[in-house]
């Protein structure tokens, strides 16, 4: 008992950011969060009560000499907040001896319960998007993987684009429907057409979003629309309004 820091427990709880308090405190139970590199959950003890400290070492190895049973020192900690709630981490711990086994019978004494819940739930929220965001990776990368098996070029007026036949195949009963039931030759399909702003109706091709005339001038817009009726996608593009309502407004800057 005389090697812990008595009270140190009831001090963090009264008084999460005192500042100069390095306390010298047991380990009761380590528990890495989720991957290696991510926080300790320790929960560490006084001989009088124990509580939940979040552990974020500087560096990997700092944290390998921490264990069950050990005397620690907290030697930087700093306030957390987590859903308006805060918790207690220590970016900073010496290890300072081992210890056979638990000194006293502490009494469970959370830092704060709404707290630390939040703080446990906040986790369990940023595991779940972290593996929604790897899901999301996989299936791009198998998607452009089955799209590579699929690729096609177009020579669109002298200038190439590459997509998957799937995309070109978006809207049925388009120049792309009758133009892939044949090979290509020298391995690319020729569109006899203004690859002007082309790149747009790609968009449209790989993504589903309605064919954007942003910036465009009166002259381009026609252009592009010349294009795309010349595809057979005029009705699946963009609506009518959209363009009609794109033209007015161009009329109405140009006489102006």
């Amino acid at each position: 008992m005389e090697r812990l820091t008595l009270d140190a427990v009831t001090t963090f709880f009264d008084r999460p950011t005192v500042h100069g308090f390095h306390p010298f405190l047991q380990v009761l139970h380590v528990k890495a969060l989720a991957d290696v590199g991510d926080p300790l959950c320790l929960v560490v003890s006084d001989g009088k009560f124990y509580m939940t400290c979040l552990y974020k070492p500087q560096k990997k190895e700092e944290s390998c000499g921490i264990h069950v049973h050990c005397i620690v020192q907290l030697i930087d900690v700093v306030p957390k907040f987590v859903a308006d709630q805060m918790i207690l981490v220590a970016t900073t711990i010496a290890h300072i001896a081992c210890c056979p086994a638990r000194i006293g019978q502490p009494i469970f004494r959370e830092l704060h319960a709404p707290s630390m819940c939040a703080f446990l739930q906040a986790q369990l929220d940023l595991l779940l998007f972290k593996e929604r965001v790897a899901n999301s990776f996989i299936t791009a990368v198998n998607d452009n993987a089955n799209a590579a098996t699929e690729m096609v070029t177009l020579n669109v007026g002298g200038q190439r684009f590459q997509t998957a036949a799937s995309n070109l195949l978006r809207h049925p009963m388009s120049y792309f429907t009758y133009m892939l039931q044949e090979p290509p030759s020298d391995n690319e399909y020729f569109i006899d057409a203004d690859p002007i702003h082309f790149d747009r109706i790609m968009v449209h091709l790989r993504t589903g979003d309605p064919l954007s005339y942003d910036g465009l001038s009166l002259w381009e817009t026609l252009q592009l629309r010349k294009t795309v009726r010349y595809l057979g996608l005029e009705h699946h593009c963009t609506s009518m309004d959209i363009f009609i309502e794109h033209m007015n407004y161009l009329t109405t800057t140009t006489s102006a």
